[in-house]
């Protein structure tokens, strides 16, 4: 498998494999914590890289904290 980066690095893109899997090792999730945070609060990586980083300390607030 490639190592590609996104073809637009300010959104993730879960739909493409390839791309989902660059994701998860940018993120260091796994796919269903991925798509958690896509469902949750879009396809902007810097709001999903800050859900991720949140919901790993409060779940509860995580979305909170993208929606200001």
């Amino acid at each position: 498998m490639s190592h590609r980066i996104p073809n637009d690095p300010e959104r993730v893109n879960v739909n493409d494999e390839q791309e989902a899997a660059y994701w998860c090792r940018e993120l260091g999730c796994s796919a269903e914590e991925l798509q958690e945070a896509v469902s949750a609060v879009g396809v902007q990586a810097a709001d999903v890289r800050l859900h991720l980083g949140q919901a790993t300390r409060d779940p509860s607030r995580a979305v909170d904290a993208v929606r200001g």
